[in-house]
This record gives structure tokens, C-alpha cells and sequence, in this order.
């Protein structure tokens, strides 16, 4: 039954590849302009169509690298290899105007195994932080003076990382993070004020902002797995990570240009800096989470996650940030892991959460809801194409600024294979 779905779920995904990549590293959303940008998923395929539940999931055949203490329950000479596409659709409405955007791009990559039966390590490479946006603004003075404003963005933080899970009981286990985070965030704005009948005149005012960052971060897990009986099983999992500075250089340059008819125009250069050190703070964050097993059929998890934005400077100077809280459910029912009918083997997940951003608009917390649903698709006994759809909304309670509607399909593979086994001769 398995060789009868195989073919056509690997036409589907080869189908939409192309889909997923389009538009890589293009608009994302104006609110990324706030801060380091929107904020991404710390998990993977599983986690994400949970409802982005985080630190209670652990799995022998999957990923979760938001706590480094879930590696434990990998077998000894195995290795998982697991990577992810994303692909949004952006449906933007402010009070006079509709905007619509596509974009695609790999999300992460990932890899976990053990090396003694005590300790199990992973390390990948995903993204932090995404930053892409292009805004234009114009507004007409009177009959000949007028005023264009243009922003655009673009960039993002990654981090490479380094996961090391300790089993210090049959049931618990600690946790270590490493993680290198590194990028770049440009920023421009452009004033354009003419006048003059036939805009004679024009003054334009640039400012260009570049910042590269890089730095060390270390976080810590735990997780506590219990069988309480065949049919109830019990999982607890935390985290927390430290308070990071983190380092580069944000050079900054404002110039000033007069162009007025027939005459040469005029570039004044208003300021050249460079700041050196203590570019940004990343926040301390923690999670707490729990799941339960019934029946070897349903899991049912939920999670919080604080991270501590209003303690943050931006390139030396406070900002007014807050708390980004995030409220994660997330259930996961997997109908017989032993059939040999297909659709039976199947898991079927769904999730929901609430986020309130560390992100504010004119005092007021940019707010979020996100449903999702997935599927967990078996091609053979050591492969796992994970997909997901999710819907957003995102808005800002008592304001009719800016509202977004964001769908997602997510794309996860995750490959397992047994290694460093002995041949046997006879």
C-alpha cells in the first residue's frame, strides 16, 4: 500500500520545489523594519504543525532542535537528516489600500546522532530573524509642493548551532546550546521634497544603515519523559537562554542633495559613523512545555515561551520594547504506527497559538493569532515528508493601521539512516 502513495507524493513534492523557492529574500512584511525583523520558528517540521509547540516534543525518528535536550530518545547508530522550505502568501490592508506578496525560501537544515549511549548531539543552520520591506509614501503640500518618503530593508540573523543532549536518568535528560548568530540589516530612507511650479526644485535627504553582527549564544534544555503505562505517556520540557551582546560594526551615512533647474547640484555629506561594539542585545528567553501520550495514538502538548525584549538596546540606544509572550497548542493523532495500510500510518497534526510581540506601534503590542494543520506522510521505513498549512493574522487591537493575513505551506523532509555497524563475516 506504502509503494502505491510513494510515487505520488514525491511527483507532488518535486512539483511544488520551484513553488517554494520563488521569490527567496523578497518583501516580507513593513512591520520588519521594526527591530531585527520578524521574529522565525525556532522548530522544525513537527513543531511548526503543532502550533509551533516547542519544548515538551521528543521523537527516535525526528528533529527538535528548539530544546537541545530532546535529542536523547535517538537510537545508537542512527543518523537524522532533516531540512525545510517555506513559502508565504502576504495579503497586507491598511485603511486606503490592498497589497499582496509571494515569497519562498529554504527555512532550515538540521542533522542529529548520537555518540555514546549517554550522549546524543545535532547541530544545523536556521534563520533567526528575516527583514524585507519596501514602502512609499507621498504627499502633496499644496498646488506645487510636495513630499515622496521612501524606506526599504532587507536582511536577517541566522544561526549556526550546536546541540549536546546528557542523559542523566533513564527518563531525564540536560541539555547544552552553542550557537554562532550572524548577519547583516540594511536599512534606507529617502525624503524627496519638491517645489516649484513644475517642481522646479529638490531637496533630497538619504540615509543609509548597514550593520553586521556576529556572536556567540548559550542556551540550556531539560526534558523529562515518563511511561507512566503502555498507554500514558508523560512529557516535560524547559528551556532557557542567556542574554547576549552582540558585536559588529553599524556604519550609518545622511547626505543631503539640492538639484535645482539648470544649475549643478549640490551633495553635502551631514554625518559618517561607526559604532564598533554593542550593536544589539539578544534577549533572555525561556519555555516550558508538556505533552501526553494516549493510546500510542494521540499527543497532546502545550507551551509558553517569554523572551525578555524589554531589558534590549538597539545600537547603543533603548528601545520601546516589550515581552514577546507566545501561548502554543498542539495535537498529533497517529491512527496505527503498525499497519500496513497506509493512511493508517499517516500523522495527522493540528495546533494553534497566540503571540504578543515585543514589537509596538504607537504604544499599543502588535498581536498575533495562527492556526495550522499537517500531515506527517511516511514514503519508507526511513524517510518523512512532513507538510503544513498554516493561516495568520496580524494586527494591532484598537488601530486600523496596518492588518496582515499570512498563509504558509511548510515543507519538511527528514531522512534516517543506521551507520558505524560492524560487518559480519562468516
Amino acid at each position: 500500500m506504502l509503494k502505491k502513495y510513494k510515487q505520488t507524493i514525491i511527483v507532488l513534492v518535486i512539483t511544488m520545489l520551484p513553488v517554494m523557492t520563488y521569490g527567496q529574500g523578497g518583501i516580507n512584511s513593513p512591520y520588519s523594519m521594526l527591530g531585527i525583523g520578524e521574529l522565525t520558528s525556532t522548530g522544525f517540521g513537527r513543531n511548526i504543525a503543532m502550533g509551533n509547540v516547542m519544548s515538551s516534543l521528543i521523537s527516535p525518528v525526528q528533529i527538535n532542535s528548539a530544546n537541545p535536550a530532546s535529542y536523547s530518545q535517538i537510537s545508537l547508530n542512527t543518523f537524522i537528516f532533516e531540512f525545510g522550505m517555506n513559502m508565504k502568501f502576504y495579503q497586507l490592508e491598511n485603511p486606503t489600500d490592498k497589497f499582496s506578496n509571494v515569497t519562498g525560501n529554504i527555512a532550515y537544515l538540521g542533522v542529529g546522532f548520537p555518540i555514546t549511549k549517554w550522549l546524543k548531539t545535532g547541530f544545523g543552520l536556521k534563520p533567526m530573524s528575516t527583514m524585507g520591506y519596501k514602502i512609499r509614501e507621498f504627499q502633496k503640500v499644496d498646488e506645487d509642493n510636495s513630499v515622496f518618503n521612501s524606506y526599504k530593508g532587507q536582511g536577517g540573523l541566522n544561526c549556526f548551532y550546536l546541540d549536546n543532549s546528557f542523559a542523566v536518568t533513564k527518563d531525564l535528560s540536560l541539555g547544552l546550546k552553542l550557537s554562532y548568530v550572524f548577519g547583516t540589516l540594511d536599512k534606507d530612507k529617502q525624503i524627496i521634497s519638491n517645489s516649484g511650479k513644475g517642481a522646479k526644485s529638490a531637496s533630497i535627504i538619504s540615509e543609509y544603515n548597514h550593520s553586521s553582527i556576529d556572536a556567540i549564544s548559550t542556551g540550556f534544555g531539560v526534558h523529562y519523559h515518563k511511561v507512566i503505562k503502555p498507554n500514558f505517556i508523560v512529557n516535560l520540557g524547559a528551556t532557557y537562554n542567556l542574554k547576549t551582546d552582540l558585536n559588529g560594526s553599524h556604519d550609518r551615512i545622511v547626505f543631503s542633495l539640492i538639484k535645482k533647474a539648470s544649475e549643478e547640484s549640490l551633495v553635502d555629506t551631514i554625518l559618517n559613523e561607526n559604532v564598533n561594539k554593542g550593536v544589539l542585545d539578544l534577549p533572555m528567553s525561556y519555555s516550558v512545555g508538556g505533552s501526553v501520550v494516549l493510546n500510542q495514538k494521540w499527543e497532546i502538548a502545550a507551551d509558553y515561551k517569554m523572551e525578555d525584549w524589554a531589558s534590549c538596546e538597539i545600537f547603543g540606544k533603548k528601545q520601546n520594547f516589550q515581552k514577546d509572550e507566545q501561548y502554543s497548542f498542539g495535537v498529533e493523532y497517529s491512527p496505527d504506527i503498525n499497519s500496513t495500510k497506509y493512511f493508517k500510518v499517516v500523522r495527522y497534526r493540528a495546533g494553534f497559538s497566540m503571540n504578543d510581540s515585543y514589537l509596538t506601534v504607537q504604544d499599543k503590542r502588535l498581536k498575533a493569532f495562527t492556526a495550522t494543520l499537517g500531515l506527517g506522510l511516511p514514503l519508507k521505513r526511513f524517510a518523512i515528508v512532513n507538510i503544513s498549512g498554516s493561516y495568520s493574522h496580524r494586527y494591532v487591537p484598537g488601530l486600523d493601521i496596518l492588518k496582515e493575513d499570512i498563509f504558509q505551506i511548510h515543507l519538511n523532509f527528514s531522512f534516517r539512516s543506521t551507520w558505524f555497524i560492524k560487518s559480519k563475516f562468516y
